[in-house]
This record gives structure tokens, sequence and C-alpha cells, in this order.
């Protein structure tokens, strides 16, 4: 980690690593490596993935909590 941030604080980046990379050096990428638009893809529907599942325990876990809650409120 230490390393990239040397890599970016030498292109006059300090402040966001990962903005810095998507906004300059992805489309530079793209356009050299037309092969790397595929796993671009990939992580995104991956980070897409990753996000979705999140969101699901999330929401379970607070339907589970509002049907224990009901069912103490009802039963004592």
């Amino acid at each position: 980690m230490n390393l990239a941030k040397k890599k970016m604080q030498k292109y006059g980046c300090y402040h966001n690593d990962f903005t810095y990379f998507w906004m300059n050096e992805l489309p530079l990428l793209r356009k050299n490596y037309p092969e790397i638009k595929r796993e671009i893809r990939h992580i995104r529907l991956i980070a897409w993935k990753i996000q979705l599942t999140m969101f699901l325990k999330g929401s379970l876990f607070l339907i589970l909590t509002f049907i224990i809650g009901a069912m103490i409120e009802i039963y004592t």
C-alpha cells in the first residue's frame, strides 16, 4: 500500500488514490490494452455482487430483529 501511495504522490495525487487511478490511469490502460476492458467489467460485476449481498444481509438482519422483537412483545 505504501508503495502505491508513493507512486501516486510521484504523479501528483495526494487525496484519493483510487479516484486518481480511476480517472487518469484507467482510460490509458483501456486505450492501450483492449483486453483489460473485460477484466474491468468482471471487477465491476464482483463489486456489484458484494454490494448486493451486503445490502441483503443487512436488510435480513433488520427484518429478523423486528420479528424477534415483535414476538417478544406479543408473548410477554
